[in-house]
Order: structure tokens, then C-alpha cells, then sequence
């Protein structure tokens, strides 16, 4: 998470009633009329932010504290001195994990599906949005790179915010996206679960019972995410014999018999509830 703060704008109540009071009374203030508008969004980095407008003299204005918050600034009214004074303190949120899927929104924007890691180590599922004009897309090499880089598959460090929805899953304008390596990706059922002290490994394979032939071990580590479909976070205890997974790992396979190789993450495809 990173946070900014500075102060970008101060204004007195007189500066900003002058031009009505000069127009219509002789006072800083006068009484105004307009009409609450509801049919009209107001969208904040691609997304409903939720704030109904109000049309005055066929202009539209929107309440100072919403838009101050909306946009990652602290709003404090200054009493003594009748100053409104805004700070900014943007707070993008920072997430690590792989796209599972994305969706083409015409215009230059894409909407991507998310699952990944928060820097508090909490699993998460994130819906983010991107567009080629304000998102700043480059590799892990810092080169520039385009909408197209967003591939299922693709492990992304993603930068958010401040604006994020409360839906279910979350849903923000992602801003900053460095795209990593492509994993692989294998649907399967769960052929075995090995916890031990060394670590934990998921064993793949063919076949049942005393035919079961292993052909690929994935192995965990400390950045591993495990996680429901529906983007709940599980713990490797929730993983049972038998349930069907989706696999993101490598992209590095050894040659051993049989093959390892490093998970990104796991989707539990079967409904399942953390801890049971």
C-alpha cells in the first residue's frame, strides 16, 4: 500500500460564493434551487461511485466530501478560518496473483478476473478494470507492454484504487499492472494432499486406486494462494482427496519422475467451506 499526502487545494467559503453573491445579493451567501438527478451516473475510474448529482442552471455539482473521498483526498472544514481544505492521501492497494480470465469491453477497456495475494497475506478474488489510456501496463523489466499482455494465465502485480467498490468480489480501476511470466494451468481432480513439515504438495495423476499413476507433484510455497471459486480464502487442511482443482503453476517443470513444479495458485472448483 502506498500513500501520498500533500496539500493540493485551499479555498475560503467567500472565494468560492463571490461570483453567486455578486450576482444575485449582496451578501456571501444566497438561496439556491436545483433538481436531484438519480438518472444520471457518476463514474468514478470506470465504476458507479454511487453520488447523485444536482443540476443548478444546467450545471451539475456533486457534494464536496464524496468527491473528496471518491478520489483518495481527506476533506476538513477549518472553522476559524472558513477554509475548506483538501489533502491528498491516495491509497492504492497493491496485489500479486494470476488473471483467471478477461473480458473485451470495447474502447480500448478490459475487465479481468483476479486471484492473488494481498501484502497482508490475505487470498483474495478482485474483479479490475484497465484501459489503455490511463492504465500504465509494463513487464517486469519496466518496457512498456499493451492490453494484450492480459492473458489468462498471466501472473500481474497489480496497483489500485483508491476507489474500491463493495461488491462482491471487490472491484477497482487498476492503474498500475506489471506483467509477469505465464503459468500453466491444469484442471484436475486432487490425486493426493502431502502436509509435512518441509511444506505441502499436491499430487496429480491418472487413473484409481491401485492404478493411480502420479504424473506432476506441485509443490508450495510462501507466495502459494490457495482459494474457493467464489473467491474465499482457504488453507491447504481444506484440500481433500478427490476434489477437482484448477491448477495456475511453473512456469518451471523439472525433469524429474515425476515432474515438480511451483504453485501460483489453486482454485478449488468443488464447493467447499474454509475449515471444514
Amino acid at each position: 500500500m502506498r500513500k501520498r499526502i500533500r496539500t493540493v487545494l485551499v479555498l475560503t467559503a467567500a472565494g468560492l460564493l463571490t461570483v453567486t453573491a455578486a450576482a444575485g445579493a449582496s451578501g456571501l451567501t444566497s438561496k439556491v434551487s436545483g433538481l436531484l438527478r438519480k438518472d444520471v451516473m457518476v463514474v468514478v475510474g470506470g465504476l458507479d461511485s454511487g453520488m447523485v448529482p444536482v443540476f443548478i442552471d444546467g450545471k451539475a455539482y456533486l457534494p464536496a466530501r464524496e468527491v473528496a473521498q471518491k478520489f483518495g483526498y481527506k476533506i476538513t472544514w477549518v472553522e476559524e478560518h472558513k477554509v475548506v481544505l483538501l489533502e491528498d492521501e491516495s491509497t492504492f492497494f497493491k496485489d500479486n496473483g494470476v488473471i483467471t480470465s478477461v473480458e473485451q469491453e470495447g474502447d480500448g477497456r478490459v475487465r479481468f478476473d483476479f486471484l492473488g495475494r494481498s501484502p497482508n497475506d490475505a487470498n483474495r478474488r478482485m474483479i479490475f478494470h484497465a484501459n489503455a489510456k490511463s492504465s500504465v501496463i509494463t513487464d517486469e523489466e519496466g518496457r512498456p507492454a499493451g492490453l494484450d499482455a492480459l492473458k489468462p494465465g498471466v501472473h500481474v502485480a497489480v496497483d489500485y484504487g483508491p476507489f474500491v467498490s463493495a461488491s462482491l468480489p471487490g472491484s477497482a480501476f487498476a492503474q498500475n499492472i506489471v506483467v509477469g511470466t505465464q503459468r500453466l494451468i491444469r484442471e484436475d481432480k486432487l490425486g493426493d494432499i502431502r502436509i509435512t513439515d518441509e511444506g505441502t504438495s499436491l499430487i496429480l495423476g491418472t487413473g484409481e486406486g491401485n492404478e493411480f499413476h502420479t504424473d506432476l507433484v506441485l509443490n508450495a510455497g510462501k507466495e502459494s494462494t490457495v482459494i474457493s471459486s467464489k473467491g474465499d480464502p482457504l488453507s491447504w487442511t481444506d484440500l481433500k482427496k478427490g476434489m477437482r482443482i484448477r491448477a495456475y503453476y511453473g512456469p518451471a517443470v523439472s525433469k524429474s519422475i515425476p515432474p515438480q513444479a511451483p504453485i501460483d495458485t489453486i482454485v478449488v472448483l468443488d464447493d467447499v467451506a474454509p475449515g471444514k
